[in-house]
């Protein structure tokens, strides 16, 4: 049965598949929950926006031992972990990172840090979009 199918789908757990940064999902508002931990994930920003746009009601994401996820049990460093949660600005519902309850404050602190950085991207994708 594909997942389109599935259109009360809360939760979908995708551990250990191997997916890298460029897996297609399909579109489904009714998922809240995604874990694609220890896959290959390596690319960020591909990822966010891949979930962004499929899955429009996520609250809890855990992408765990990907290296796109630096943490210390994977030896990332505080900055590289800090950078992490750059994905709490790009997805505005989002509740659970991993392990972690999104904070308020920090969720603040993400959209004053990485707000230029999306303005930038949509401005050159615009440029790109009229080439």
């Amino acid at each position: 049965m594909p997942l389109t199918d599935l259109e009360k789908l809360s939760t979908l757990i995708l551990d250990c598949n191997n997916y890298s940064a460029h897996v297609k999902f399909p579109y489904m508002p009714s998922l809240t929950t995604l874990w694609i931990n220890k896959n290959k994930i390596s690319n960020l920003p591909i990822i966010v926006e891949e979930i962004c746009c499929k899955f429009p009601n996520i609250k809890i994401l855990s992408m765990m031992n990907n290296e796109a996820a630096p943490s210390y049990f994977n030896g990332g460093s505080l900055t590289q972990y800090m950078d992490y949660r750059y994905v709490i600005s790009q997805i505005p519902g989002l509740e659970v990172l991993d392990d972690t309850e999104v904070q308020e404050n920090e969720r603040e602190v993400a959209r004053k840090t990485y707000r230029m950085q999306r303005i930038r991207e949509g401005s050159r994708r615009r440029k790109e979009l009229h080439r």
